[in-house]
């Protein structure tokens, strides 16, 4: 190449063609925008009958009434995220948040705090024919003596529509 063309050249891509001596940047592309962080299945669902008394749904016997609640992304998992009480009830059940599999340690067992997968396991187990409420997640506000509520991907996505409650009722054995 000759010194005239490289001169030619140089001057085309740096002053543009035509038109003065502007220059525009590409448009950079966009990142891509992440689905909401949404729960993808629940059992026992809403609404649903005849829910098991007691189920061992870790690799251990650790066994009480459990709720299971699927997320179409990991979330961050910590106690207080899912809350258990007889329906009408202020008071809520005592139990733990675990992920599979589990060692029967309440959080610890889940890879560094994060699972798509986790269960509500209760001290004991359900009462029957009993109607049951289900609250995820929650707010911001934390009063004193309360564990965080909100639910959270491991990106800080919060849990569309919190929170998200359901009941069902459970079955007579």
């Amino acid at each position: 190449m000759t010194f005239a063309k490289m001169l030619l050249c140089i001057s085309l891509c740096c002053c543009g063609c035509g038109g003065g001596n502007s220059y525009t940047s590409p448009t950079p592309n966009p990142s891509p925008v992440a689905a909401p962080l949404a729960v993808t299945s629940a059992q026992p669902a809403n609404g649903g009958t005849n829910a098991p008394l007691s189920e061992c749904p870790t690799v251990t016997n650790f066994c009480g009434g459990t709720v299971t609640v699927m997320f179409n992304r990991p979330i961050d998992v910590m106690q207080g995220i899912m809350k258990v009480q007889v329906a009408g009830s202020p008071l809520l059940l005592a139990g733990s948040i675990e992920c599979p599999p589990a060692v029967n340690v309440p959080v610890g067992t889940c890879p560094n705090n994060q699972s798509p997968i986790i269960f509500f396991v209760s001290s004991t187990a359900f009462l029957p024919n009993t109607v049951y409420q289900v609250t995820l997640g929650g707010t911001a506000t934390v009063g004193s003596g309360q564990l965080p509520d909100v639910i959270t991907d491991t990106n800080g996505v919060p849990l569309a529509g919190e929170p998200v409650i359901w009941t069902f009722t459970t079955g007579s054995k």
